[in-house]
């Protein structure tokens, strides 16, 4: 488990690196360095701040492609490794992150359909928009009030 510390200098690398994506001069290097840095958070148990435009211009340096470019699912291998393979990290839909003992990238996957589903799903997200700002963590408590609302609606006349 990381240290505070460790986690500081951590987000302290992460940022420079994505200070470097921003600009559109990440190396290939670097960006299996951000890969690797959350397959750490997500073993630790936490998110990274990585959202899906960030994510695919990571994989666009990593991998010389536009994820469009991808017709079926393919494994990258990213760094020859005579480590056995640990695990695999669930970045997000339709990418995995194979890492050995040490939470090195060793190989990476990409799902083109999952990644389609997944930009599908995603749409959905922040389209709903309520008068009451508390909905989506008490929605048990409205929920009985929007179904009989939605009964009487319904009735003739």
């Amino acid at each position: 488990m990381a240290t505070t510390q460790d986690r500081r200098r951590q987000q302290k690398r992460l940022m420079a690196v994505k200070e470097r994506l921003e600009r559109g001069i990440l190396t290939r290097a670097e960006s299996a360095e951000l890969l690797e840095e959350c397959a750490k958070l997500i073993e630790e148990g936490r998110r990274p701040s990585l959202d899906g435009k960030h994510l695919v211009a990571v994989l666009k340096a990593l991998t010389g492609k536009d994820l469009s470019e991808f017709e079926s699912e393919v494994t990258i291998e990213i760094v020859p490794s005579q480590r056995r393979l640990l695990r695999s990290v669930p970045l997000a839909r339709g990418i995995q992150l194979h890492v050995t003992e040490d939470l090195r990238l060793a190989k990476l996957t990409i799902a083109p359909q999952k990644l389609r589903e997944r930009e599908r799903l995603m749409a959905f997200v922040g389209i709903g928009v309520d008068s009451q700002r508390d909905v989506a963590r008490r929605h048990d408590f409205y929920l009985p009030d929007a179904y009989m609302n939605a009964r009487k609606s319904d009735q003739p006349g």
